[in-house]
C-alpha cells in the first residue's frame, strides 16, 4: 500500500539539547508551520535537516536508542550528503498523547548516516527496508 513507505534517516546521536524550537527556528532562519521537513541552509548547501514529530515519539526514540527518523513527504537523496546534522523538534501537540506542549523543544541532534525507502506496517513498528536511497 503506497501510504506505507516511508522515507526513512538513519543517524548517530550527537547530542540531546532540550532548547527552545521557536528560538533554534529563527536563529537558522525557518519559518514555522513547515510539514515534515525543513532544510537548514549554509553558503548556500544544505548543512542539516530538521525533522518535526510528537514528543512521545520522540521520547521513545531515546528510550529505545534507535536514531532513525522517517516522512512519507519524498526527500531527494542528492540534497542529502554523510554527516550532515539531523535534528528532531517536537509539536506544538502530542496527538499520540493528547499533551499540548506549552514550549517545544529542540530534543535530538544526530549525524546523518545513510536513507533507505521502508515499509512500515504501523506505529513505532519496525521497517522494512526496501531500498537504500543514500548514500
Amino acid at each position: 500500500m503506497e501510504s506505507d513507505i516511508w522515507y526513512t534517516v538513519y543517524f548517530k546521536l550527537i547530542d540531546t539539547p532540550n532548547t527552545s524550537k521557536e528560538s533554534f527556528l529563527f536563529e537558522h532562519g525557518i519559518k514555522k508551520g513547515f510539514q515534515a521537513y525543513a532544510y537548514v541552509k549554509e553558503k548556500l548547501e544544505y548543512s542539516g535537516i530538521i525533522f518535526i514529530g510528537y514528543r512521545s515519539r520522540i521520547d521513545k526514540t531515546l528510550e529505545m536508542k534507535l536514531f532513525e527518523w522517517g516522512t512519507q513527504r519524498k526527500i531527494r537523496a542528492e540534497n542529502l550528503h554523510k554527516g550532515m546534522k539531523v535534528y528532531l523538534i517536537e509539536t506544538k501537540i502530542d496527538k499520540d498523547t493528547g499533551e499540548v506542549i506549552e514550549d517545544p523543544k529542540l530534543r535530538i541532534v544526530g549525524s546523518l548516516e545513510e536513507m533507505w525507502l521502508c515499509h512500515s506496517g504501523h506505529l513505532m513498528a519496525p521497517n522494512v527496508k526496501i531500498r537504500k536511497l543514500f548514500p
